[in-house]
């Protein structure tokens, strides 16, 4: 850590402090006086919480310029690293985590373990959903936020509507989704939208070269490329709570943001993986019916010599590796009691090595009722690191009144998209019914 940026960070830790201290002092004097802040009471405490938002900002500026600083680095060694003539299986090529747009600007695709708040911030934390969840339950937001959070939320005269979370409060709920998804463990990258449409370039097909002489005309195919864009869609989720429940359950903001979370995750996993889900309106195309995807049908009961099969199917597409395999529990199940089928031998088969070095998932958000019986499901395999789901940095918490009670609907969306760029890298297994 640099200098300046230690300096920077004891200078904000000790505002925050001050702050911290004086809005204790504050509180304390108006409970005992049965008052509110007054408006010199509340400007101290903001100017405090803006300097600390200001330098903050500074800190920022010097981890990223660090960690470039850092990337370049790196990537200049994994480049010495990838030239080095080796033996064995081909050295895995880092993923790209920034592309350029058509004017020149960076735009930053995540994987897995970076965070959107890396790219918007952090200061509320994923439980700013329960808490205005209660809010709206309640009427009444005293006590839920701080001071810092009342001045970005642009006060709390009005939240009879809800709220509109955008910057640093949605960043918090939108890494916690992720952090809970399927597609995201299995690898999938995250594009953070800046507009409701973004388009992304897509191989159709691949190009061949050949040897040729000098003068000689060009006769291979050239690629194809086609276009995908990416529509922020929204998803939401609805729960209601009264507002005695609201008022007296201590777990309340826990027992709500586990619930939204949860929700949207399931949501998330089911469209990426299986979309579009019957009757869900604007959901996205997932691995499961997008187009040009290779197709290994009339499973039954699933066998290793079944994902053998799905290994070489994405290796004769020149899929890239590392795999992943994707599957309901119930599969993973009837895969696990395989055994060796000597007579009277309840040993447990051992997979094959190109079986043992997939890395495994398991969901209930892969169907099993699928087709004419109704009880069939299906297994993906391929790279989801070349899965690309687009997320605006936005979430709504909408209040719907429940009449005749002090019942209120609470409603909470998000908006995603998925593009798979290469669908071919992509098997799909279908037909299993154990």
């Amino acid at each position: 850590m640099l200098p300046a940026e230690v300096e920077l960070r004891q200078k904000r830790a000790a505002v925050i402090k001050r702050a911290r201290e004086n809005w204790d002092a504050t509180r304390a004097v108006c409970e005992r006086e049965r008052r509110c802040p007054t408006d010199a009471e509340r400007k101290s405490i903001d100017d405090a919480l803006g300097e600390a938002d200001e330098l903050r900002e500074e800190v920022e500026k010097i981890d990223w310029a660090t960690e470039r600083e850092r990337r370049l680095r790196d990537g200049e060694a994994e480049m010495d690293r990838l030239v080095t003539p080796r033996t064995g299986r081909a050295p895995e090529v880092p993923e790209a985590r920034t592309w350029r747009g058509a004017d020149g600007e960076s735009i930053r695709v995540l994987a897995p373990q970076e965070k959107m708040s890396s790219v918007y911030g952090s200061d509320a934390g994923a439980d700013i959903i329960g808490r205005c969840a209660l809010a709206i339950a309640r009427q009444n937001p005293s006590g839920l936020f701080r001071p810092n959070e009342v001045r970005a939320l642009g006060g709390l005269s009005d939240i009879a509507g809800g709220f509109a979370l955008t910057g640093t409060f949605a960043s918090d709920i939108l890494d916690t989704v992720r952090a809970e998804s399927v597609i995201f463990r299995a690898g999938a990258r995250t594009l953070p939208m800046g507009s409701r449409d973004v388009m992304v370039l897509k191989i159709d097909t691949d190009p061949t070269a050949s040897w040729s002489a000098e003068s000689i005309s060009l006769s291979d195919a050239p690629p194809t490329f086609g276009r995908a864009t990416l529509r922020a869609r929204t998803v939401r989720t609805f729960f209601k709570m009264s507002e005695e429940l609201a008022a007296d359950a201590p777990n309340a903001i826990e027992a709500a943001t586990q619930a939204a979370v949860g929700a949207l995750q399931n949501a998330l996993d089911a469209a990426v993986l299986g979309g579009p889900i019957s009757g869900s309106g604007e959901c996205p195309t997932g691995v499961r019916n997008v187009t040009g995807t290779t197709a290994q049908a009339s499973i039954a009961s699933p066998l290793y010599t079944d994902l053998l099969t799905a290994v070489y199917n994405a290796e004769l597409n020149n899929a890239p590796r590392p795999y992943q395999l994707v599957a309901h529990p119930r599969t993973w199940n009837t895969l696990a009691q395989q055994v060796t089928g000597i007579t009277s031998d309840l040993t447990q088969l051992a997979p094959p090595v190109q079986v043992a070095e997939l890395t495994k998932f398991s969901t209930t958000n892969i169907s099993i009722v699928e087709g004419a019986g109704s009880n069939e499901s299906y297994f993906l395999l391929g790279p989801f690191q070349s899965v690309v789901v687009g997320i605006r940095n936005d979430v709504t918490i909408a209040s719907i009144q429940y009449p005749p009670s002090f019942e209120k609907w609470i409603a909470v969306a998000m908006r995603v998209d998925v593009v798979i760029p290469r669908p071919s890298f992509f098997v799909v297994g279908t037909g299993i019914t154990a």
